[in-house]
């Protein structure tokens, strides 16, 4: 009960601050609202984190790469997040020799950059199972509708092909 009333929070934030967006400051609301129960889930029920030792190696890792704040790397509709947080796990697992895990998490509209996929190659090969993507499938680019729209198995069918293991969740269903 507690998560059904705390995940709509961010929603109700990014919807106060579509004034400021509307004067080019830079935000996303659809990427925050989109996003909401997904990040609630995972900084509250998932994720292994100490926030009285924020710098313990043994915290897992966030990598958003959608544009939001308060994480480890944002780095904003580019295609370069995934990229990033295959460093982090791949640090973690054959340098580090780390317990923790790495999430990043992606907005569909950044699966049409090649970087994306190229990350999920090297995922692959080199047996990351300490990563964790998550697209956020809203069907809304920057721009526009994307191409792909809510087709969630078509994302499926892709990562699938790169020898990763997935799975579709209702990310509103918390």
């Amino acid at each position: 009960e507690a998560q059904r009333k705390l995940a709509p929070s961010p929603r109700c934030s990014a919807v106060r601050s579509w004034p400021h967006c509307a004067q080019g400051e830079g935000c996303h609301p659809t990427s925050c609202s989109s996003s909401s129960e997904i990040m609630s889930v995972l900084f509250f029920y998932i994720m292994r984190y100490k926030q009285s030792d924020p710098e313990n190696p043994d915290n897992d890792r966030f990598v958003l790469a959608k544009r939001l704040s308060f994480v480890d790397v944002a780095t904003g509709w580019l295609g370069q997040g995934l990229g990033v947080a295959c460093g982090m796990a791949y640090t973690g697992k054959y340098f580090d020799r780390a317990s923790y895990r790495v999430f990043c998490l992606m907005s569909d509209g950044e699966s049409s950059e090649g970087s994306v996929w190229e990350a999920m190659a090297f995922a692959s090969y080199y047996s990351l199972d300490n990563l964790v993507a998550i697209f956020d499938v809203n069907r809304l680019g920057h721009s526009g509708a994307l191409p792909a729209e809510h087709c969630i198995n078509i994302y499926q069918r892709r990562c699938e092909a790169f020898g990763w293991n997935t799975y579709v969740v209702d990310g509103r269903d918390v």
